[in-house]
């Protein structure tokens, strides 16, 4: 452990273990939780979460457990593994952590376990209003006479609802079980597909985890992943969280032994040497793809385009030769409809944004503070920033819509989220006692972080429509595309502004004009350019 002093650190970023102070609550794990704990809470009877090797179940579910043990009113047991030899053994197993050991042993068929347990929870459920939970890890190795067996148990219910509730965590051979048994996979009330980590969140979860992690040494640097470098983990590792955990690992030795603090691409591809579970071949295929692909369309054009090119094709060019303007499939956001008693999660695309995860909340509000001169007259004299010259404490509020998390409405206001973003949030709002839970028609007030001018990168955005109120603004995108978001801006003789605009921002007039020009029909009808000189922008 000496060894990570060297990079200014406390303890180990990248460990394998389920730390809960380590956990980080990314959009897709946040999301899971949310669901989770309603469909708990409205006793929904069954609910499974579905994921790939490494996609982060475990910690999902260990958190779960810590974020409900402190609530009195409800009662968690849980089976690591349910792979038991026979319909006996595993009523026996329930019976005994319902029960009690003692209890249980006075059983000697599985009808009288089956009303032991069913008086149990008779007791908990109706007289102690308790709400009893069986969680289940590694549900792919349910057999079935196993999963027959939670199916009777769910029959326990009075006439408003379950008396246990279930909730499966599983790899994807679960599917073949419920294909199987339909009359199983009717009882289920949520069945969330827990997804890989995306390019933002694959920044965040680094990020948070060496800020966790730093021993705080101001004579030291602090260890930093590049953009690029960012890009070259999440394409290795698929953004599985084991994979990223792993790669980190490799990559935190490697700074060690190379002296270090900065990690580029080549440093991730040096780590990944010996880790043979990435995606080293369809990495470098993505990227022999859309060279390939950018390369034969440049060839085409410079043979067949005229000497004035059409502004048209010269948009679709600029955005097939620069790889961080092509849009790609993004799962990070969910629109859930209810069905028949059923949470569905629709996949909707979005844009990926590359980046935002280079500064917290905390930096930000540090790098737009303006020294003034100390005077040693005045002992209260002290740094100002510039929330001192009367610019706004809040950009207002906005009115939760249906199963949305924090993170959603980080991402739709300030463009991405953090943990310090995050805490400023829950500050804000008193209400909020949890913030895996919110409500639809909750009012969620929204702090103003300190307003900047926009740089370079920042000056031009494609907007659809200004407003005056921040919940007008935000509940038009609810209401359209999903990759849309809202950009608060400040005018010192003209006050706030909400304008929903597009992911996307641009350096230059004719760059925002050429990717205005390749809008959806729907979005270009009402696109505008703003420029942003003379304002600032909440961020």
């Amino acid at each position: 452990m000496e060894y990570y002093k060297l990079l200014n650190l406390s303890r180990e970023p990248f460990s394998n273990s389920p730390d809960p102070e380590l956990f980080f609550r990314s959009s897709r794990h946040a999301e899971c939780l949310q669901k989770l704990e309603i469909a708990i809470r409205l006793r929904r009877g069954l609910c499974v979460v579905r994921g790939d090797v490494g996609t982060g179940k475990t910690t999902v579910c260990r958190h779960l457990l810590r974020s409900l043990s402190g609530d009195d009113s409800l009662e968690m047991h849980m089976i690591l593994d349910p792979s038991f030899d026979n319909e006996l053994e595993m009523l026996a197993a329930i019976n005994a952590m319902f029960s009690g050991a003692d209890r249980a042993a006075t059983c000697t068929n599985a009808w009288q376990h089956k009303e032991m347990i069913k008086d149990y929870l008779y007791h908990q459920g109706v007289e102690q209003k308790k709400t009893v939970i069986l969680v289940v890890d590694e549900g792919q190795k349910l057999t079935t006479s196993g999963a027959e067996i939670l199916r009777e148990l769910l029959n326990f219910e009075t006439n408003q609802e379950k008396l246990l509730q279930i909730v499966i965590f599983a790899q994807s051979e679960i599917d073949q079980l419920l294909e199987k048994m339909p009359n199983f996979a009717d009882r289920i009330g949520l069945y969330h597909r827990l997804l890989p980590l995306s390019l933002k969140d694959t920044g965040f979860f680094i990020k948070y985890r060496l800020e966790r992690s730093c021993a705080g040494n101001l004579d030291l640097e602090k260890v930093y992943f590049t953009r690029s470098a960012i890009g070259t983990v999440h394409s290795l590792t698929g953004g599985y969280p084991r994979k990223i955990i792993n790669l980190c690992h490799n990559i935190i030795l490697t700074l060690i032994i190379k002296g270090k603090y900065r990690v580029t691409p080549e440093i991730v591809q040096n780590a990944s040497n010996s880790l043979q579970s990435l995606n080293k071949t369809s990495s470098f295929r993505r990227f022999t793809w859309r060279a390939g692909a950018a390369a034969a369309v440049i060839v085409m054009l410079w043979v067949f385009t005229p000497v004035i090119p059409n502004p048209a094709d010269m948009a679709v060019i600029d955005r097939t030769i620069q790889d961080h303007s092509v849009p790609e499939k993004s799962t990070s956001m969910f629109k859930t409809q209810v069905q028949w008693g059923h949470y569905l999660p629709t996949e909707k695309p979005g844009f990926e944004l590359l980046d935002h995860y280079d500064l917290t909340f905390a930096e930000k509000k540090a790098a737009a503070t303006v020294e003034k001169p100390v005077s040693g007259d005045d002992p209260d004299t002290k740094p100002a920033e510039v929330d001192d010259f009367n610019t706004p404490q809040s950009l207002g509020f906005v009115i939760v819509h249906s199963y949305e998390s924090l993170w959603d409405i980080l991402e739709r206001i300030y463009g991405f989220g953090t943990e310090s973003l995050l805490h400023e949030i829950i500050k804000a709002n008193p209400a909020i006692v949890d913030p895996d839970i919110i409500y639809r028609g909750m009012r969620i007030n929204i702090p103003a972080t300190s307003p900047v001018s926009p740089d370079n990168d920042k000056r031009y955005w494609i907007t659809i429509s200004m407003h005056r109120q921040l919940d007008q603004a935000y509940t038009h995108i609810m209401k359209n595309l999903e990759h849309l978001r809202v950009l608060c801006t400040w005018d010192p003789a003209d006050g706030l502004r909400y304008h929903v605009v597009t992911y996307d921002s641009f350096s230059t007039m004719d760059k925002a004009q050429k990717a205005l020009q390749v809008l959806p029909r729907e979005l270009y009808d009402r696109a505008e350019i703003l420029d942003l000189e003379g304002m600032y922008f909440f961020s």
